[in-house]
C-alpha cells in the first residue's frame, strides 16, 4: 500500500468519526436545552411535572416533589398509579399500563421518561402541550 493511499484511508476514517461525534453532540445539546426548558416551566410557571419532550416522552419536577407531582400529573392524562418497582413507576388506564422510569440529578430536579414510548405518543400527544424550542 502506497503512502498516499494509508494517509486517504486515514483521512476518510477520521471524517467519519468527526461526523459520528457531531451528532451525539448535537443530540446531547438538544436534549440539555429541552431539560432547560422544563425546568423553566417547572419554575417560572410552578407547574409540578413540566413535559420536556413528545418525542422522548419526558416530564421533569423537583426531586422533593417528585413523587406526588408526577402521581397527579399522569391523574390528569387519565392514567392510574399501580406500584412503583426499583425506579420504575407503573401506571394504567383501561387498556394498557406503561412504566415511567426515574432520573434523579444532583441539581435538584428528577426526570420521568415513558419506557416502551412509541406506542403512547398519541395519548400523550392529545392532552398536553410540551415545551419544546
Amino acid at each position: 500500500m502506497k503512502m498516499g493511499e494509508k494517509l486517504k484511508k486515514i483521512i476518510r476514517w477520521l471524517t467519519v468519526l468527526f461526523f459520528i461525534v457531531t451528532l451525539l453532540k448535537i443530540y446531547y445539546e438538544l436534549r440539555l436545552f429541552d431539560l432547560m426548558l422544563g425546568i423553566y416551566e417547572v419554575e417560572r410557571h410552578q407547574k409540578k411535572a413540566a413535559l420536556v419532550s413528545k418525542k422522548a416522552l419526558m416530564f421533569i419536577t423537583k426531586r422533593s416533589e417528585a413523587d406526588t407531582a408526577i402521581k397527579e400529573r399522569m391523574k390528569e392524562l387519565g392514567w392510574d398509579y399501580v406500584d412503583t418497582f426499583g425506579n420504575g413507576y407503573i401506571f394504567s388506564n383501561d387498556e394498557e399500563e406503561i412504566l415511567l422510569r426515574r432520573h434523579d440529578y444532583g441539581i435538584g430536579y428528577s426526570t420521568f421518561e415513558i419506557h416502551p414510548g412509541k406506542e403512547y405518543r398519541k395519548t400523550f400527544a392529545e392532552n398536553s402541550e410540551p415545551v419544546e424550542a
